[in-house]
């Protein structure tokens, strides 16, 4: 009896461990990946087109352009509203567009204008230099985002040199 139940306590625990196992391994989404990042619970794009040259040691530029629906569209407008503290409206201006500029991110695809309704997200997630401006840094390390509201359209990038 007992010998019984330690076999099938150890199988439960075996199964138990395989499936956190497989769950762990399952692939994120592009969108849900992208959503954690900046804050938002994407839908399923309608398209997708995507960039990335960070290597081994991790330097690159990785661009994702992802187009929703126009129903989607409209609720991702009305979360990004919800979170003024993180999307601000309009362009990149100032330090921010000076650091895009740098980057070349207009050559990988990055609009140069958007639409009336369009909000930008910066993210540094450089540790240094903190008081020295992004352009005159020893390294660039930065997500950023744009939401063209007009064309339900959400361009992502991330910097790592």
């Amino acid at each position: 009896m007992r010998r019984g139940l330690i076999s099938a306590l150890v199988t439960l625990l075996v199964l138990v461990v395989a499936v956190f196992g497989v769950m762990a391994l399952q692939p994120r989404t592009v969108e849900e990946e992208l959503g954690g990042a900046l804050g938002l619970s994407l839908p399923q794009a309608a398209a997708e087109e995507s960039s990335d040259s960070h290597g081994f040691l991790g330097d690159g530029l990785r661009l994702v352009k992802l187009t929703f629906s126009n129903a989607d569209g409209g609720e991702i407008e009305g979360q990004i509203a919800a979170l003024t503290g993180l999307w601000q409206e309009g362009m990149p201006d100032g330090e921010v567009a000076q650091a895009l500029e740098a980057c070349c991110a207009a050559e990988q695809g990055w609009p140069a204008e958007g639409g009336e309704r369009c909000w930008w997200f910066f993210k540094d997630r450089w540790r240094y230099e903190k008081d020295t401006p992004l352009t005159e840094r020893g390294a660039y390390n930065y997500t950023a985002a744009l939401y063209d509201g007009e064309n339900c359209t959400l361009y992502y990038l991330e910097l790592d040199t």
